[in-house]
C-alpha cells in the first residue's frame, strides 16, 4: 500500500492518481539517493529520494518537508534524469546552496554535497 501526500489517503500501489482528493501521485522507483539531515531538529533524519521529482519545502504536500521559518512552502526541487540528480532553487526568498555557493538556475548534485536551505543543512548521498 501506499498514501497520498496530500490527504495521507491509503492508497494500491499503480494509481496515477489519489482516489480521494485527485492531486496526481508521483511516480516512486527504488531510491538511488537519500538526503541526511545535519542541522534542524526536524522530526526525521533522512529522506530517500525515490520520485523522479522530489520537492523540498515547509508545506505537508512537498516529499521532503522541513521544519523551518526561513524556508518557503516550495522552496526547492531535486530530480534525476537518467544519468545525475540536479536541484534547483523554486524562487524561494532565501535561496539554495550547494557546498556554500548560491546556486543561479540548476546544478548538478554530486555525492557528498552539503545542500543549505534556511538554517537546515542536508548531505546528498548517492547510493
Amino acid at each position: 500500500m501506499m498514501n497520498c501526500l496530500a490527504c495521507k489517503a491509503e492508497l494500491r500501489p499503480g494509481l496515477r492518481f489519489c482516489t480521494q482528493c485527485g492531486v496526481r501521485l508521483a511516480e516512486e522507483r527504488e531510491a538511488k539517493a537519500r538526503l541526511i539531515m545535519l542541522s534542524n531538529t526536524s522530526s526525521q533524519s533522512e529522506f530517500e529520494l525515490k520520485q523522479r521529482h522530489c520537492y523540498l519545502g515547509r508545506h505537508i504536500n512537498n516529499h521532503v518537508v522541513l521544519d523551518d521559518d526561513r524556508i518557503s512552502k516550495r522552496h526547492a526541487e531535486i530530480w534525476w534524469n537518467e544519468d545525475a540528480y540536479w536541484i534547483k532553487d523554486l524562487g524561494s526568498r532565501n535561496g539554495v546552496t550547494v557546498n556554500g555557493q548560491v546556486i543561479d538556475g540548476q546544478r548538478k548534485l554530486l555525492n557528498g554535497n552539503l545542500i543549505k536551505l534556511g538554517f537546515t543543512i542536508l548531505r546528498f548521498e548517492e547510493q
